[in-house]
């Protein structure tokens, strides 16, 4: 009888576990946020692409596509200041050495202001799908938020330092999944 109610037990114990919810439903699964880009303009554009996503943290490429004299590039990112914070700014592939100079602040919550430029006299790059810098944002908490460029005040300033016309600036946004 003891061998009888050892695999009663067991039996039990294996059908609980392998049980859903006990309601007969099934549990759902917290939503995740991903990173969608915008469709990139045709023509020459600046445009942001996701390099990772883990917890706590969103990686962007802000990448150049079509720009034939690159001396600088001079952005803004604006997203919901409750959902992401500037955590860095790194100059990308696309500059050799010396290394350009980067800055970025974000004096107004939600609005990041950064140029990544070539020093001195230098001649342009070309820039056909190159890394021009990489931004990490802090994510302070799950949710949507679009990331956009504020196009009139982002430019591609060539050798000659002048803005380059016709450069178009795609962004993206945080939504779930």
């Amino acid at each position: 009888m003891t061998r009888f109610a050892v695999t009663l037990v067991s039996l039990l114990l294996l059908l609980g576990c392998s049980s859903s919810d006990g309601g007969g439903g099934s549990t759902p699964k917290p939503s995740s946020i991903v990173f969608v880009a915008d469709a990139a303009p045709s023509g020459a554009s600046v445009t942001l692409r996701e390099k990772s996503l883990t917890n706590g943290e969103l990686v962007l490429e802000v990448v150049a596509k079509g720009v034939s004299d690159v001396y600088g590039v001079a952005f803004r990112l604006s997203y919901d200041p409750a959902v992401a914070q500037l955590a860095s700014l790194e100059p990308g592939a696309l500059w050799g050495s010396p290394a350009p100079i980067a800055m970025a602040s974000e004096k107004t919550p939600g609005l990041l202001v950064a140029v990544v430029s070539e020093r001195g006299s230098a001649k342009g790059l070309v820039a056909d799908d190159a890394v021009v810098a990489t931004v990490t944002l802090k994510l302070t908490q799950a949710a949507e938020t679009p990331i956009s460029f504020v196009s009139y005040r982002s430019g591609v300033v060539g050798s000659d330092g002048e803005r380059a016309a016709g450069v178009s600036f795609a962004g993206g946004a945080l939504v779930k999944q």
